[in-house]
């Protein structure tokens, strides 16, 4: 029974340090403060469910992966919430407002990057994480829409 279950979890991405498939993150993540929406973005975003032009690309959804937004790198989960630029500038306004994880903690982009992210912090530091990311991912969305831009300041 166990080996199956550890086989199913392995199927669908996930992986452990554990024996069992349990992943502490997963429970810092749902127990975190933050509101639910915030954290099922945040649970989207783990498993890389968020519809950026990297997946739309790879579901034939669109012709190609690079971020409409900068045009620079393929517009992945982590680009959007952390590499592109417009993304750059709310975290640097919001680090001198918040106690956010340091850049080098931000730059990991393997597979688990975010939930590795997780466990690294305190309570609060996580549940401000998920804010930033939720809103990063908020004002990204307006732009690729073609809504009016959201000033860093209003964030």
């Amino acid at each position: 029974m166990i080996r199956d279950n550890i086989m199913a979890r392995q199927c669908v991405g996930e992986s452990s340090t554990r024996p069992d498939g349990f992943r502490p993150a997963w429970n810092l993540l749902w127990k975190c403060g933050a509101p639910p929406k915030v954290r099922i973005f945040a649970w989207k975003a783990v498993r890389e469910a968020l519809a950026t032009r990297s997946n739309m690309q790879r579901r034939h959804m669109e012709p190609d992966g690079i971020c409409t937004i900068c045009g620079l790198e393929e517009e992945t989960t982590h680009h959007a919430l952390l590499r592109c630029p417009h993304a750059r500038n709310l975290w640097d306004v919001m680090k001198s407002v918040w106690d956010l994880p340091p850049d080098e903690a931000l730059w990991n982009s393997e597979p688990d990057w975010l939930l590795m992210l997780i466990q690294q912090l305190n309570d609060t530091q996580r549940m401000l994480l998920l804010m930033v990311l939720w809103r990063v991912w908020h004002v990204h969305n307006e732009l690729t829409h073609e809504k009016p831009l959201i000033h860093v300041e209003a964030s």
